[in-house]
């Protein structure tokens, strides 16, 4: 019994802690874009000079920095930063939306540059990240999955789901975590509805579920009254927190085999 709660819960656990050092110390090392480094960046985006914008990340992913570093450091605070421009008026739906664009043919462009993701070699480490339907934010999505990929995870990208559709993939694929995303405050019942039927379908019954949006963001503890298991404020985060979940349910699984097999023994005895 000893052995087998060493291989199903201590184990795991060990190799999580060095996953997490690998993470904190890629964020460590991360660049720092400063906030006038960034207006810079992002005059460059919204007058569409995609190359000279791209030619100030080729730097940084030629000084070693990867793909997840830049998204977290450029990419995803100039695409929050369109965003509150937007809502202040400085530009309009247009400019947001080909910034963007613009945004997303660097970041794969980057992708090319900074080389492909490790090939995910633990069939555990399944990952269906999805917007609900009607949502069409998907560069977050995109940030957040290669984020994933480069931390050894098989992801699976669904944008403006219907939950039929969310159902059918829960059914017919094994995923350990689902990573589910909403825009709209509104769209939280339609979400928790949305999760409670994953749970029920999943080929997985102990899938683990993520919540995202700005809703999470401005308040995490909705994460848990809409039914999911968290949230993360960003990818870098929901990466440590699938982690979790993943390992969670395995050492669970294991637990209650061991368990079984001991109940086993002792009514044979």
């Amino acid at each position: 019994m000893l052995t087998r709660t060493i291989e199903a819960q201590i184990f795991p656990q060990l190799a999580l802690v060095h996953r997490r050092d690998d993470i904190r110390e890629s964020s460590a090392r991360a660049p720092v874009f400063s906030a006038p480094e960034l207006e810079s960046f992002l005059a460059l985006v919204l007058a569409a000079d995609r190359q000279s914008a791209l030619g100030r990340l080729e730097k940084m992913a030629a000084g070693g920095y990867s793909l997840t570093d830049i998204c977290l450091a450029v990419l995803a605070p100039a695409a929050r930063r369109l965003g509150e421009m937007w809502d202040d008026d400085l530009c309009s739906f247009v400019d947001v939306t080909a910034g963007l664009g613009t945004l997303r043919l660097i970041m794969h462009r980057l992708r090319q540059i900074c080389g492909p993701a490790p090939v995910a070699s633990d069939a555990s480490r399944r990952i269906l990240l999805a917007s609900l339907s009607g949502n069409q934010h998907i560069f977050g999505l995109q940030i957040t999955s290669e984020a994933f990929r480069d931390a050894g995870w098989d992801v699976t990208v669904a944008t403006a789901c219907a939950e039929a559709e969310l159902l059918d993939m829960v059914r017919s694929e094994w995923f350990a975590v689902a990573g589910l995303s909403i825009a709209l405050d509104r769209e939280t019942g339609t979400l928790g509805r949305t999760i409670l039927a994953i749970r029920q379908a999943s080929r997985n019954r102990t899938i683990g579920i993520l919540a995202g949006g700005p809703a999470f963001v401005r308040n995490p503890g909705l994460a848990r009254l809409v039914g999911a298991d968290g949230t993360a404020s960003e990818a870098s985060q929901a990466v440590l927190l699938a982690d979790d979940l993943r390992l969670d349910a395995s050492c669970l699984i294991g637990s209650l085999a061991s368990l079984s097999r001991y109940e086993g023994a002792t009514a044979s005895l």
